[in-house]
């Protein structure tokens, strides 16, 4: 049996379950996952909460691993960066959640809305940080479909895309590139991973990747190097 997490939320009775934005969570938390009661007995209503609470948990997991990294980036100087090599995780995620952390001032952060929501208004003032996550809340906007909205009315009010918007559409291109490419190796490299598809299947994914990456070569590549 796994080892439980007791998550210690002040004023919360833990028999009656951990609970995160008027919800409570049944089971336990462990760490790999979710286990249910001894018994299994679960009302359909006592479920549901369960995955509303897991969710809020999930999106502020990375809220509060940034707040953690810049706390110890403050206190603790070179001891920082070995406590932050002994999680294991990817140095780039971690300095994207502390920047995220340190952008959005926890007065602004909803609890409505998801880290990724958070992440999109970011390079924006207090003011537009809050203004734009209320608009999210109120219309039930998407996070892709925020970060789509912000960028269309950043080039609507400047008449065109300011350096800044080309550098972070650029640094979001190549990073999540990077992360394909990361992900590919992690899962074996090119070589195994061919090994699992069939032959028409193999063929039909060199031949998008080939498009893809040829007109990301012709158009993007040949622009960047035009003198």
């Amino acid at each position: 049996m796994s080892e439980v997490v007791q998550l210690e939320v002040p004023g919360v009775d833990h028999r009656s379950g951990t609970q995160a934005n008027g919800h409570v969570m049944y089971g336990s938390l462990t760490p790999v996952g979710w286990e249910p009661p001894k018994d299994h007995a679960l009302t359909f209503d006592q479920w549901e909460q369960t995955g509303h609470v897991i969710t809020t948990l999930y999106n502020s997991v990375k809220f509060a691993r940034g707040d953690w990294l810049l706390y110890g980036e403050g206190e603790y100087g070179e001891r920082f960066a070995q406590a932050v090599a002994t999680t294991g995780l990817d140095p780039d995620v971690l300095r994207h959640e502390a920047w995220v952390s340190s952008s959005v001032e926890s007065g602004f952060r909803n609890p409505d809305l998801s880290w990724t929501h958070h992440r999109y208004v970011a390079p924006l003032p207090s003011a537009g940080q809050e203004q734009w996550l209320a608009i999210a809340v109120e219309e039930q906007i998407g996070a892709n479909d925020l970060r789509d909205r912000i960028s269309r009315k950043r080039i609507e009010d400047s008449g065109g895309p300011t350096v800044a918007d080309v550098h972070g559409f650029l640094s979001r291109a190549t990073h999540d590139l990077l992360m394909y490419i990361n992900s590919a190796r992690e899962l074996g490299g090119m070589p195994r991973m061919v090994q699992a598809l069939s032959e028409g299947d193999r063929k039909g994914y060199a031949d998008e990747i080939e498009d893809a990456l040829g007109t990301l070569q012709r158009e993007w590549v040949a622009e960047l190097r035009r003198e």
